[in-house]
Formats: C-alpha cells, sequence, structure tokens
C-alpha cells in the first residue's frame, strides 16, 4: 500500500480527482433495464450524490442502497455498480454474494480487499482506485467512474454541467482554503463546543448527509441532518419552543438574499424569521444548481477538517471504525470462504 496522502492535499485535491473521472468512459455498453448503486459509509456517499443527479436526468430508475437488502425486484435485467473502497467491507460483500444469486449485471469499484478478488474471480468489469487515500476522500474518483459506468447504459449523457463549473469550483475551493476569514473557518469556529444541525434542499440530501457524517468521521463530533421539508413540517415546532442552547442551526441556501423557488424552503424559513429563531444562513452563490451542490459538498469537507484542527486532533483517523473492522475480520474471513 502506498503512502497515505494528507486530510488536507486530499480534500484539495478533490476537483481535480472529480474532473479526471468525468472523462472516464467504460469499455462497453451495457444493456440493463435498473440500476442499484451499493455501499457503505465513505463508499456509499458518492453514490448517493450520483443518485441525486440522476432524479431528473436518468431515464432509468437508478436507487442507492446503504444496506444489506437489495429490492426485490432486481433481476438478471438490473445493473449493479458495487463500489467499496477497502473492499472487505461485511454489509457490501453480503450484498455482492444476493447479487451473485440473481444473475444480476455486475460492475466493482475498490482500491482492493476480497471484493477485488471476486471480481476477477467472476469476470467482472472492475475498476481499481488508489489505495493512499481515506476511503471517504475517494469520493471524485468514485463520482466519476460511477457516472462513466452510467453513461454506459444509455440513460445519461455527458455530464458537461459539472464539467463547466470545474473551473469556478477551483475559485471556491480558494476561498475555502483561507484560515484567517473563509466561510470554512468561520463556520467551524462557530460549531466548537455546540451540536451542529445541518439543513437544505430536499433535492441535496446526500450533501447534508455527507456534511453530518464527516463531522462525525473527521471532527469526531456529533451533528445531525435535515431537509427544509422535514424540518418545516416535523422539526420546527420543537425549535420554537426552546432547545439546548448548544444546538446549533445552519441552511444552506442557493443563493445569498433570494427567496427560494423551493416551497418547503421558504415557509420554513418564514416560520423561523417569524418566531424569532436563531440559526445561521449560508448562501452558496453558485451559478447553478449543480455547482451549489459541489460547492456545497467542499465546505462540509473543509469546516469538518478545521474542526478537527482547532481541537488538535487526527482528522484521519477513526479509531472506532477501525476497532470494528479488526474484529469483523474473522467473521468477514469464514462468511465470503465459499465465494472464493
Amino acid at each position: 500500500m502506498s503512502e497515505l496522502i494528507p486530510t488536507s492535499k486530499q480534500l484539495h485535491d478533490f476537483i481535480d480527482d472529480l474532473e479526471k473521472c468525468l472523462n472516464y468512459e467504460f469499455k462497453e455498453r451495457i444493456d440493463c433495464d435498473n440500476i442499484v448503486l451499493c455501499g457503505m459509509g465513505g463508499s456509499a456517499i458518492s453514490g448517493n450524490v450520483v443518485a441525486d443527479y440522476c432524479l431528473r436526468n436518468s431515464s432509468k430508475q437508478i436507487v442507492a442502497i446503504m444496506n444489506t437488502t437489495l429490492p426485490n425486484w432486481i433481476n438478471e435485467r438490473t445493473l449493479v455498480i458495487i463500489s467499496s473502497y477497502s473492499g472487505n467491507t461485511l454489509e457490501t460483500l453480503e450484498s455482492y454474494r444476493q447479487i451473485l444469486d440473481v444473475g444480476c449485471k455486475r460492475v466493482v469499484i475498490t482500491a482492493g480487499g476480497i471484493l477485488e478478488k471476486l471480481a476477477k474471480k467472476n469476470g467482472d468489469p472492475l475498476i481499481m482506485l488508489p489505495d493512499n487515500l481515506h476511503p471517504r476522500h475517494s469520493i471524485g474518483y468514485m463520482i466519476g467512474y460511477i457516472f462513466g459506468v452510467i453513461r454506459a447504459t444509455g440513460c445519461i449523457g455527458e455530464q458537461k454541467d459539472i464539467l463547466e463549473c470545474i473551473e469556478s469550483l477551483r475559485g471556491y475551493r480558494d476561498g475555502l482554503e483561507d484560515k484567517e476569514n473563509g466561510l470554512a473557518i468561520k463556520l467551524a469556529r462557530q460549531y466548537i463546543e455546540n451540536i451542529p444541525i445541518i439543513c437544505s434542499y430536499s433535492d441535496i440530501q446526500s450533501i447534508i448527509f455527507r456534511w453530518k457524517t464527516q463531522f462525525n468521521e473527521n471532527s469526531k463530533y456529533v451533528a445531525f441532518c435535515t431537509t427544509a421539508l422535514d424540518l418545516y413540517y416535523s422539526d420546527v415546532r420543537w425549535w420554537s419552543q426552546g432547545c439546548r442552547s448548544n444546538y446549533t442551526l445552519t441552511v444552506i441556501l442557493d443563493k445569498e438574499g433570494s427567496i427560494s423557488n423551493d416551497v418547503s424552503m421558504s415557509k420554513m424559513l418564514k416560520y423561523l424569521d417569524d418566531n424569532k429563531i436563531k440559526y445561521t444562513r449560508v448562501a452558496l452563490n453558485g451559478h447553478n444548481g449543480i455547482e451549489n451542490m459541489f460547492r456545497a459538498l467542499m465546505l462540509g469537507d473543509y469546516i469538518s477538517m478545521y474542526m478537527a484542527e482547532i481541537q488538535d486532533i487526527d482528522p484521519s483517523g477513526v479509531p472506532p471504525i477501525t476497532l470494528l473492522k479488526t474484529k469483523l475480520k474473522p467473521l468477514i474471513e469464514e462468511r465470503t470462504k465459499d465465494l472464493l
């Protein structure tokens, strides 16, 4: 295994990784009726982001799965893209077993492990990732490669709308790397000794979930995420009655000072303002919704790293997860020996 790249470098390289891998072309045409994206943890986020994007762009059903139970409707006409950075994730390997039994079309994305061995044994198309990243920061590679595989089914076109945003996103990255007055460091300071609750639009649920998990893993912080729809109809009245003083609500918006076209967001903001509920508005100010999606992803990643730095802790290590994987290793080997 190569020497691990520092977290700050991995975050900086995200845009370059994404640009490179968005130009990836799968080697053959895939004939399928629907698509399932399988993964867990950091490897699953990429599938969620792609599924959010494809919701309005794909002519085929695309579903992201983050557990071991696959949909009952999958069959030999289903394409399953299996992503696991380590290649040794128990839940993903259990899904692979079910996929084999059903006879689905398969593509594997991994950096190695048992999943690489299974893909080679069964003749599955295999896309290899660099082995010197944290799994959760291989997201630029995974998003690009997943798009490349899905394009081979003919249900989406090229991601020109994302590629057109790359230079603007690089400029946004420069601002995030300002450790004195940048937005990311300011929000990181605000969240320290508080519990962040992140809210945004329903069509970027994957991004706000990414914020939560990055705070959990990089910052070692409890955090929560919700959509404007859920907050308005389920949670906002709890806020109006008063909540713990260390809860801090952040609402991620497209533009500064603009009226949201999202009805739920507009209602929720009005309720918060009318009831004088304290919260922070974060405007992304990208040129369009696609750019804002990736701006939000980058912003959350940088905040989580700065929160770790403020606490003087290593953002890369997640000891509880490492311990769990160590304890699960004998079970994984036992569960997969008949497949190898």
